[in-house]
């Protein structure tokens, strides 16, 4: 399992951290990635994590959201998955003013698979943003989506999200 934790310490800071994992054939790699700030700290922090998952090989992202209540988070998560990988791309949501996350999956060969999990609460005037992409490319792929999370007083969150699968996708699952 790799650690990676970004801190924002100090008003008008405007992160971009990217993170590249790039899973040879038949590896297997965990990566939790935490952005965290105080509340009262007004910033933004941009990440992008790019996730290539080779064949048979196995990568589980874990993205944290510990901002504190002051800061904006617009995240970009991209994977494409070759023949029998398995690729996993996990978000909690729990800080920041205005959070969200664009996250998009490619099947790309014959035998890939994905799924996007997301876990989010959000109180106070939060609001929690989540955009998907499930883009079937090759035939007999397969993807899962599940989105859950709670809102309370004036809190929003909204979800829009999209399942392609292209015309030589043939047997192709997509939940």
């Amino acid at each position: 399992v790799v650690e990676i934790t970004h801190y924002v310490e100090a008003d008008g800071i405007i992160a971009f951290p990217r993170l590249v994992i790039d899973a040879e054939t038949q590896s297997e790699i965990t990566v939790v990635e935490r952005f965290i700030s105080k509340d009262g700290i007004r910033s933004l922090v941009c990440p992008v994590v790019e996730v290539r998952s080779g064949a048979n090989a196995h990568v589980n992202y874990v993205a944290i959201n510990q901002l504190g209540l002051t800061t904006w988070m617009i995240a970009h998560q991209h994977s494409a998955g070759y023949r029998d990988s398995t690729s996993r791309l996990n978000t909690v949501a729990l800080g920041g003013d205005y959070a969200r996350v664009r996250a998009e999956v490619r099947l790309v060969e014959t035998g890939a698979s994905a799924q996007q999990l997301a876990l989010y609460f959000a109180s106070g005037t939060q609001m929690h943003d989540f955009r998907t992409l499930q883009r079937h490319e090759a035939p007999r792929t397969h993807s899962d989506l599940l989105f859950k999370g709670a809102v309370g007083g004036s809190a929003r969150s909204v979800y829009t999200g999209l399942i392609r699968i292209e015309k030589n996708a043939a047997k192709s699952e997509a939940f």
